[in-house]
């Protein structure tokens, strides 16, 4: 039996919070080839079953073990990004952002600083054009505030088509079950940047909520590998 997300308090387990629902009113709508299950119109938050508290596990194990063995192969490289940005630009080198992180608790998401008081420098530009920027959020990872996979991270109150994302799309904190990613099922179908209207907003948050039902290592390696070929 699949559960119905409600308010929470930020910071408390979202899918714990879910009171059941009965099956015969689950409907499975596609997410580009990915099935989001609706009850009533809104997304069914799953039950935290034995299998998907073994998925969630493995899910972390990996994340810890690839983002320590990252850190260290690229050792060198963030020395010598940090020193060249030092040099060019002065301090800071890393810059905190704040995003909302697992079940709606606040965290800092670090990225190497690109730019200075006249704007964005030569080197910080190739930095961030070479995706370069993003190699501390590698911390996060290890740090368990985010995974290789997952909705995209969002600062708190966040704004879509002028107005509050929670307010444009109500069952908006369900993506706020799962550690945001540096890439997810979202962003690998094209829906990131700014969102503009109404439909979009929503078509976002329904492809994060689908992964969130389906989460499963297999997905995360899917995910990255289509990743990784664009």
């Amino acid at each position: 039996m699949l559960r119905r997300s409600t308010e929470h308090t930020p910071g408390s387990p979202i899918l714990r919070n879910a009171r059941p629902i009965d099956p015969r009113l689950l409907v499975r709508t596609p997410q580009s080839g990915m099935s989001l299950l609706l009850a009533r119109g809104t997304p069914a938050a799953p039950r935290l079953t034995r299998q998907r508290r073994s998925a969630l596990r493995v899910k972390r194990w990996l994340d810890v073990i690839f983002s320590a063995l990252a850190l260290i192969a690229l050792a060198p490289v963030l020395v010598l990004l940090a020193m060249a940005l030092l040099v060019a630009q002065g301090r800071p080198v890393f810059v905190g952002r704040r995003r909302l992180g697992l079940n709606g608790k606040p965290f800092l998401l670090w990225d190497f600083h690109t730019r200075d008081d006249a704007g964005p420098t030569p080197i910080g530009t190739l930095v961030r054009n070479a995706g370069l920027d993003a190699l501390p959020q590698l911390f996060n990872i290890l740090a368990g505030d985010m995974s290789f996979v997952g909705p995209e991270a969002h600062e708190p109150k966040i704004m879509a088509a002028g107005m509050r994302y929670e307010a444009l799309v109500p069952y908006y904190r369900m993506r706020l079950a799962m550690r945001p990613g540096l890439v997810g099922w979202a962003q690998i179908n094209g829906h990131t940047g700014p969102v503009r209207d109404a439909g979009s907003a929503r078509a976002r948050i329904d492809h994060d909520v689908a992964y969130i039902q389906n989460v499963s290592p297999l997905l995360d390696a899917r995910i990255i590998i289509q990743t990784l070929r664009h």
